[in-house]
């Protein structure tokens, strides 16, 4: 009689997995049938870079690539207006040492400072600092260098043989918003350059 009731329970166990078991297979199988390859189930992704052997070492009016551009003092009546501009500035960054014989993109980016309406740089906040002042960059044609635009950016051409290849740009005082309130003006932008 105990043998007899070890043996039910045993098949009352085995069958309870048997029908478990197909249970959970049935799940996997009605789970796979879900899936649609039509062996289309690979894809493709390229890595692409450059190693170049050097990069170009920045100069800014011929010091280091880390300097301070200095604008003139001026009168808060040159910026009576919106978007008047005072007090150009020229100055210098030069590519020295690049890889020879190729483009190199270089453009301005923001210090968190950008102004998304004038794509200038906007004047460092606080006490003593000018309000709705900015600083427009431009080119050595003066045209309006958008920042954090890399469309904006200004192409060297490194020649065969290794040398500095300078370019000329301006920075000036921009009045953005009314009113434009003095005091002074400060903001940094970091220079990116791209090699082509």
């Amino acid at each position: 009689m105990y043998l007899i009731n070890i043996f039910r329970k045993c098949g009352i166990l085995l069958y309870s997995c048997k029908i478990s078991l197909f249970m959970l297979l049935g799940i996997f199988t009605y789970a796979h049938a879900e899936v649609v390859c039509d062996n289309n189930c690979k894809m493709t992704v390229e890595f692409k870079g450059v190693y170049k052997e050097d990069t170009c070492v920045i100069s800014i009016n011929g010091a280091s690539n880390n300097e301070t551009v200095l604008l003139p003092t001026i009168s808060h009546r040159t910026l009576d207006q919106p978007q008047k501009e005072a007090g150009s500035t020229l100055f210098t960054v030069a590519l020295n040492n690049c890889p020879t014989e190729v483009e190199v993109n270089l453009f301005f980016k923001s210090f968190a400072n950008l102004s998304p309406v004038t794509e200038n740089l906007k004047n460092r906040d606080g006490d003593g600092f000018a309000k709705n002042v900015e600083l427009r960059i431009r080119d050595g044609n003066a045209k309006h260098i958008a920042i954090d635009n890399p469309d904006a950016g200004q192409l060297y051409n490194i020649p065969a043989v290794n040398s500095s290849v300078p370019k000329n740009y301006y920075v000036s005082y921009f009045a953005g918003e009314d009113p434009v309130l003095p005091g002074n003006v400060e903001a940094k932008t970091v220079l990116e350059v791209v090699y082509k």
